[in-house]
Parts: structure tokens; sequence; C-alpha cells
């Protein structure tokens, strides 16, 4: 919504604003649209100043899958990687913003070459669709339920270190611990 809109919303600076996807592989379409509405609500942003500037993809409705494993376990693409770049493209899109990550790809998640090679997919589509490509990863659980540990930590992230280790930004965003609510 921040890019899309060009508003600080999250605390930090927009710096351009750009035409949004999202592609949820979770979540059905109902429950984006509600999210949507939540977001729009709480801010007072107006449909009409995101109407061509976001799109929501359900997973429900279509899974994008841009790797298979191949029989020696390495990542196959898939035409979805392709018709990506194809539509972002055409519709001029700035940002992709594909959650989660673990559900795009049919790869070892645990395998740092094969998790290197799909993150590879991914800039590709950055750099052939001239656009940012935003990946959701989930997190290992906290030890305790306490995310003190783990927020900052680019290490939190579940399964292969080598998605982390490409990517060239890396943010945890965990719940507020009961320490840090007390401060």
């Amino acid at each position: 919504m921040a890019v899309a809109t060009g508003r600080e919303i999250t605390g930090q600076t927009v710096h351009e604003t750009a035409k949004t996807w999202v592609w949820n592989n979770e979540d059905d379409s109902d429950e984006l649209r509600r999210r949507l509405a939540a977001v729009l609500q709480h801010w007072s942003i107006p449909i009409e100043e995101i109407r061509g500037r976001i799109a929501l993809n359900s997973g429900a409705d279509r899974a994008l899958m841009v790797a298979r494993a191949a029989k020696d376990g390495s990542a196959v693409r898939t035409p979805d990687v392709d018709a990506l770049v194809e539509r972002i493209r055409a519709a001029a899109v700035g940002l992709l913003v594909v959650d989660p990550f673990a559900e795009v790809h049919a790869v070892e998640e645990n395998d740092n070459a094969r998790v290197r090679e799909v993150a590879a997919l991914f800039r590709e589509v950055a750099r052939r669709g001239d656009c940012a490509v935003l990946l959701i990863h989930h997190t290992s659980k906290p030890a305790a339920a306490s995310s003190d540990a783990y927020a900052g930590n680019q290490n939190a992230a579940r399964g292969a270190s080598s998605l982390t280790g490409v990517a060239r930004v890396v943010q945890t965003l965990f719940a507020m611990s009961e320490r840090d609510a007390d401060r």
C-alpha cells in the first residue's frame, strides 16, 4: 500500500510509487480483499487512490509455482516465471510481492543450493520485469514463544540460509514481546 500510494504508512520513506502486484498462495480472494479493505479503512485511503495500482492474486484460485524439483532435486523453472515477467511488463508493475516463498516452489527448503536456484528465478523476474520483488518468508518458531532473540535476526528465517544470503534486504517482523511492551 505504501508503494502504491506513496504514503509513509510503514514509518519508512517511500522514494518512488509504483503499481504493486501481490500474489498470496495461502489465502483466498475473499481474505485478500478483506485485508485490503481493512488497510484502506485504517489509513483513510479512498479506493480511487489505488484503483489500477494494486493487483491481488490468490493461490487458492490458481497457485503460483515457479520451480519444481527434478529427479536429482535441482530446481526446474516452470512457465510461471515467463508468465510473471510478461504480466509485469505489460502492466508496468514496479513491485511484486510473493507470499509465502515456501509455497511457490517444490524444492527442498533446507537445501541451500536448491533454494538459491529458486531465488535466482525471482532475481530473473526482477531484472527482466524491471521491478522490485519482495519475498515473504516464514521464520522458525521462537524459543519459549519469545520473539526477542529473533527480531532483527536474518537467521530466524526457516529453512536454507541461502535465501537470506542472496537477498538485498532482509527484515524480520514479529509480534511485540511482553518485555518490549513493558518498556
